[in-house]
């Protein structure tokens, strides 16, 4: 076999395992989607708009915290997990397993703990109904962060299959057992009894995926004596903490605006827009899910024609099923509303508008994906500071005049721009279109 040839194979063996990967992802996340749709419709229709407004606001907090816990430590765990693994490097691979999962638990309990003296300080001058939802919501900071340190690991092990169980499957569906059950009984639920319950299903999602990583860890993982290599570990993480902490700013900025400016009702009438919308990055996600270790075990042999031929496939599955989300959304969004209730149609707008930048997320490809794994963080970092201030300054500007639907604008021009940006520096950085075609 020639040179080229084997190269071809191998690149051909790589498609065929993003595919294969992504199949597996559509059929565990398609029943985790079902199970967390659900759930908030349950929640919706149990707590109401003005209930279902403080949960929500408090999970978009306690999400934020969760963020910091990580420092970094998600992403690249399934960027060194992957590396260090396809290096057979055990014992650096035990050590940094170990690092992360203690500089983890270290910073969550520290913000968790700084979080209560914020709610000591503040007092009522926080909504009750809020108050008492973040204040049981704290004790989910450990969990969601650990939680995501077990799946990235798991991810960077390839496999992610396994990795989206606990989570996407054990959880959302612990909380729609209980919820039903309890209601079943003639319960009612308060914001903090349901964040209970969506923090306890979250432990016992953390123990599966423990168990679930311990068991995939080959043995002589295990047996190898740990090596550390903290100050590049840290020195990466850093920059990767400031990109997820950006994510996650243009993702919940405008419903954590929202609950500030114009309260818990309207928090609540916009979130289920934001979770519909957030379905049209599945097949995104899926992608991303798998492509991550590959691109970054691809990046590491140096073939960069391999590369550009994964994030083309990449990009031209995601674009596939995407647009045919879009279109979905665009003609039924309002009945979808509907099923949280009644009142929760007046989000159809919002919707329309939102699906607007989840379809650039599919045209542009997996644009920061590429950058984080390819050693490009600090770049990545600098995009997104720069349309996580535009977000917040259209926000500041659009909520008070348009309401809800000035807030799903200012999403939609965010993500937009900084798809397009991110585009133009990875083709500058690696000479890759990241584009279907």
């Amino acid at each position: 076999m020639s040179e080229s040839q084997g190269e071809g194979s191998r690149g051909d063996g790589l498609v065929a395992s993003l595919i294969r990967g992504a199949g597996t992802f559509f059929a565990v996340q398609g029943v985790g989607m079902a199970l967390g749709f659900a759930m908030n419709v349950l929640l919706a229709r149990g707590l109401g708009a003005e209930g279902y407004g403080a949960f929500v606001l408090a999970l978009a907090w306690i999400g934020a915290a969760g963020i910091f816990a990580r420092a970094g430590f998600g992403t690249a765990s399934v960027r060194f997990v992957s590396e260090l693994r396809g290096d057979a490097e055990h014992g650096l691979l035990r050590g940094f397993l170990r690092t992360s999962s203690r500089t983890v638990l270290a910073t969550s309990v520290g913000l968790a703990a700084f979080g209560a003296l914020i709610l000591l300080v503040a007092g009522e001058r926080i909504p009750e109904l809020l108050r008492g939802a973040l204040w049981v919501g704290l004790l989910a900071v450990p969990v969601i962060a650990l939680l995501e340190i077990a799946s990235a690991s798991l991810r960077g092990l390839l496999r992610g299959g396994t990795a989206l169980v606990p989570g996407r499957i054990v959880q959302p569906g612990t909380v729609v057992l209980v919820l039903l059950a309890g209601w079943a009984l003639g319960a009612a639920y308060s914001p903090a009894q349901a964040m209970a319950v969506y923090t306890g299903a979250g432990a016992l999602a953390l123990a599966t995926a423990g168990v679930a990583l311990r068991r995939a860890l080959p043995g002589d993982v295990r047996a190898a004596p740990p090596r550390y290599a903290r100050r590049l570990w840290m020195r990466t993480a850093a920059p990767l903490a400031m990109i997820n902490a950006l994510q996650f700013s243009l993702q919940r900025m405008d419903l954590l605006l929202i609950g500030l400016l114009l309260g818990s009702v309207s928090a609540g009438l916009y979130a289920p827009a934001v979770r519909i919308a957030a379905l049209i990055d599945f097949c995104l996600v899926a992608v991303n899910w798998w492509a991550g270790p590959l691109i970054a075990r691809t990046h590491r042999s140096g073939n960069r024609d391999e590369l550009a031929r994964l994030v083309r496939r990449a990009a031209q599955v995601t674009l596939a099923f995407t647009a045919v989300a879009v279109a979905g959304v665009l003609l039924f969004g309002g009945a979808v509303l509907g099923v949280f209730g009644a009142e929760f149609v007046a989000a159809e707008t919002a919707l329309r508008i939102r699906v607007v930048g989840s379809l650039a997320n599919a045209l542009l490809g997996p644009v920061g994906l590429l950058l984080t794994m390819t050693g490009g963080q600090d770049a990545a970092a600098r995009v997104m500071g720069i349309y996580a201030v535009l977000g917040l300054v259209l926000n500041l500007v659009l909520l008070p005049w348009l309401g809800i639907e000035g807030a799903a604008l200012a999403a939609a021009i965010t993500s937009v721009g900084w798809n397009v940006h991110m585009a133009v520096v990875v083709y500058r950085r690696l000479g890759i279109r990241t584009t279907a075609f």
